[in-house]
């Protein structure tokens, strides 16, 4: 399919998903972190979106990103590395049923989607499994999707708008020089 054909959240997948089946590991993992960082830059910048995580979670969390860019430089990172690292990952956050003076810890939907997004990028160094790296550039897309708020908006339409046209030219361009 080519990127002009891409009008709804449907077609996105499709493409998304032909476009990464046939990455080498190391390009896929490219894509991750450059996605990765890029949604950082872009949503990660206001002084709340990482509420609810400890100074040490958000040390953890660089380190484990920092870790995947380095990997995507070099080539790659080992398996046992990456289960380690995925380890780590679980370990950030509030506890699971953990009780706080507020009684609910809220993350921000960004952080949530910052975490989802090196989740999949350590699952994806583990099984190169193409869904892994569709659910990064999809975190882009979501990002995106919610901030519309024309009526004539929707998902079978989703990608003539130019914010969300834009990001797919900015993938497809990506996906193609790592070629």
């Amino acid at each position: 399919m080519d990127p002009s054909g891409v009008a709804s959240f449907k077609d996105y997948q499709q493409f998304i998903t032909e476009r990464t089946a046939t990455l080498e590991p190391r390009h896929g993992l490219r894509f991750a972190v450059w996605c990765l960082r890029r949604y950082r830059e872009a949503f990660g910048a206001t002084d709340d979106f990482w509420d609810g995580l400890t100074s040490g979670d958000r040390a953890g969390l660089e380190t484990i990103i920092a870790e995947l860019e380095q990997a995507a430089v070099h080539g790659g990172i080992s398996l046992e590395r990456t289960r380690e690292l995925e380890r780590t990952l679980e370990a950030l956050g509030p506890a699971e049923g953990a009780e706080y003076e507020d009684d609910y810890v809220e993350l921000d939907p960004h952080a949530v989607a910052v975490l989802e997004m090196v989740s999949a990028a350590l699952a994806w160094s583990r099984s190169h499994d193409p869904a892994e790296l569709n659910a990064i550039s999809e975190a882009w897309i979501n990002a995106l999707d919610f901030e519309q708020t024309d009526d004539d908006y929707s998902l079978e339409t989703m990608f003539t708008f130019l914010d969300l046209r834009r990001e797919l030219e900015r993938q497809t361009a990506f996906l193609t020089a790592t070629r």
